[in-house]
């Protein structure tokens, strides 16, 4: 059996291959039908090719819009970005307004506070200042009453101690005026008028009187005393 001979293919032949492949696929029957009746006759490479083509229309047409739609959209974000900014520019104008009237509000208040706080400070101190002097006072009073006290407590003390030596001496005087008068009423004939030492009775006898009405009861002594002031009618004829 002859072996067939193989035709030799061109170098351009062969360079066509490589840039035209082959394609092959297979179809089920009813959509490979369909597709034989959309063709009507057509080549199924020219109706890949323009559907390609067509398909690549579209593509760029859709990115052609979505770089018009960027396009729009980037300038969109420059005008709202500008808008933005206006309208912070308004926002900062508009604080500096309202916020204007509170700060002088706040200084004006702010300096009646530091006023009234310098006049209420100059007020207090001043009377503190009063309170200090008269409290000062008051401490120099208290220290002199204090002294004052003492001194009163130093002659109380020294006033007792004389009425308690004054009273010793009365009761010794009273003692001795006491014997007088009993030594007068049992000798009443030496105290008589007309006697030469009638004039120191006398005044023993004033002197007990005068003792008799300063101790306790002294109206009484005075009263017991007062009939032996005059010696009895016997002894003024005695003597």
């Amino acid at each position: 059996m002859a072996e067939k001979k193989r035709k030799k293919r061109l170098p351009s032949q062969y360079k066509y291959d490589q840039s035209h492949p082959t394609v092959s696929f297979r179809l089920p029957a009813p959509l490979h039908d369909r597709l034989k009746q959309h063709l009507k006759g057509q080549p199924f490479a020219s109706f890949v090719i323009c559907h390609l083509e067509e398909e690549e229309a579209q593509v760029k047409a859709r990115v052609e819009q979505l770089a018009g739609e960027r396009d729009n959209l980037k300038a969109t974000i420059l005008n709202l970005r500008r808008q933005a900014e206006e309208l912070g520019k308004q926002v900062e104008q508009r604080h500096r307004e309202m916020v204007k009237p509170l700060e002088e509000g706040r200084a004006r208040l702010q300096k009646e506070i530091d006023a009234w706080y310098r006049r209420e400070k100059a007020y207090h101190e001043a009377s503190l200042e009063t309170l200090r002097s008269q409290v000062k006072e008051a401490k120099d009073e208290v220290h002199k009453a204090q002294l004052a006290l003492v001194s009163v407590e130093t002659k109380k003390k020294v006033v007792e101690a004389e009425t308690q030596q004054w009273l010793k001496e009365r009761e010794t005087w009273v003692r001795q005026m006491q014997q007088a008068t009993e030594f007068i009423n049992r000798c009443p004939w030496f105290f008589c008028h007309q006697c030469p030492g009638a004039a120191f009775n006398q005044l023993l006898l004033n002197m007990m009187n005068t003792v008799t009405s300063l101790a306790p009861g002294g109206e009484e002594a005075e009263d017991n005393s007062r009939p032996n002031e005059s010696p009895p009618s016997g002894s003024q004829t005695s003597s």
